[in-house]
């Protein structure tokens, strides 16, 4: 295990070698390789208030399998940007156009239990406007072009700057 006050550097080494290994291989626009995210959603849901990770519940995960998950116990609240430093970073690394992912409201829904909104909706929509500030932040200082992950969704409501999406599963 690397030792906390060599872990910055770390990532950062590993973001440009990332960042180095999408140039050779002639990508146009390249990431960051997701290097100082310990997960692609708990790390922007860990940075928020509202969210108890100290007393889990057992939830049914797209109707695939059971994991022990955070839970929502008051309104989800973005304190200060979580990435736009990472974006920053990102920009200044490469010549080439950048991309820089978040999941989307619906993903971070389904990794959580709600015991406040008492609505999926309404988590959603909550989760919508801290997406939407997230990705205002990395806008300015990165020029980041931004790709928000909904997997498979339908359209279920507009608001600002975000469309919310709902799961479907498919029939196999």
């Amino acid at each position: 295990r690397l030792p906390a006050e060599h872990l910055e550097q770390a990532q950062d080494d590993a973001t440009i070698v990332a960042i180095r290994d999408m140039e050779r291989a002639g990508i146009d626009i390249v990431t960051d390789g997701e290097q100082t995210r310990r997960h692609f959603v708990t790390t922007l849901i860990e940075s928020l208030d509202g969210v108890d990770f100290q007393h889990k519940k057992t939830v049914r995960i797209r109707s695939r399998y059971d994991a022990d998950v955070p839970v929502v116990v008051g309104p989800v609240v973005r304190r200060h940007p979580v990435f736009a430093e990472d974006a920053r970073f990102l920009r200044g690394a490469t010549q080439r156009k950048i991309k820089y992912t978040l999941p989307g409201p619906m993903t971070m829904v389904d990794t959580l239990y709600d015991a406040y909104y008492g609505s999926r909706e309404k988590l959603a929509w909550a989760f919508a406007g801290i997406l939407n500030d997230e990705a205002a932040a990395e806008r300015n200082p990165s020029g980041a072009l931004r790709q928000i992950i909904p997997g498979r969704w339908s359209v279920v409501g507009r608001n600002r700057d975000i469309t919310l999406y709902r799961y479907e599963r498919k029939a196999p």
